[in-house]
């Protein structure tokens, strides 16, 4: 009895490519919601003081980020870590256990309530949404490899039994 591998094969491609695609498909819509959240922190968002809690350095010493850690309070009174890059001029003026000035918006994404905050006056990029998105783009290539090989090896399995035929 054979083994149908190219089944087997093509069964995993598909589920993985069905799993990597549903997933590129919910990164995709929480970047862009990330993004438009970004911009409506710039017009909408709430102004607030925070405590500086931690400062870190990460990066070699050609380019090196400036990393703050603040506590940030919402409206229902509970306590949030944000973490931010801020830029050179920003790093400047900011030490650890100074109050400063912040903008944060709540928002909801799939049930999650989604916190966004900046330091107000800083101009540091906004974080890079892609990576992970990247990763699922690769996941579905990976899912067509497998669905390809699936049928190489299809193709290749009946050309064997038909030379193999033709020499009985």
């Amino acid at each position: 009895m054979k083994t149908p591998f190219h089944k087997i094969i093509f069964l995993i491609g598909l589920l993985t490519g069905l799993v990597f695609i549903s997933a590129n498909y919910i990164i995709q819509k929480k970047n862009q919601f990330l993004k438009s959240g970004y911009e409506q922190l710039e017009k909408e968002g709430i102004k607030t003081f925070s405590t500086i809690d931690d400062y870190q350095v990460s990066g070699d010493s050609n380019n090196k980020k400036h990393v703050y850690t603040y506590l940030l309070t919402d409206p229902k009174g509970d306590l949030h870590e944000i973490n931010e890059f801020v830029d050179e001029k920003t790093y400047l003026r900011l030490r650890v256990g100074n109050s400063i000035v912040t903008k944060f918006i709540m928002l909801k994404f799939l049930n999650q309530e989604i916190i966004l905050s900046r330091i107000e006056g800083n101009n540091q990029n906004l974080p890079n949404l892609n990576l992970i998105e990247n990763f699922s783009n690769l996941g579905i290539i990976f899912s067509a490899l497998l669905i390809l090989l699936s049928g190489i090896n299809f193709v290749a399995s009946l050309n064997f039994f038909k030379l193999k035929n033709k020499e009985d």
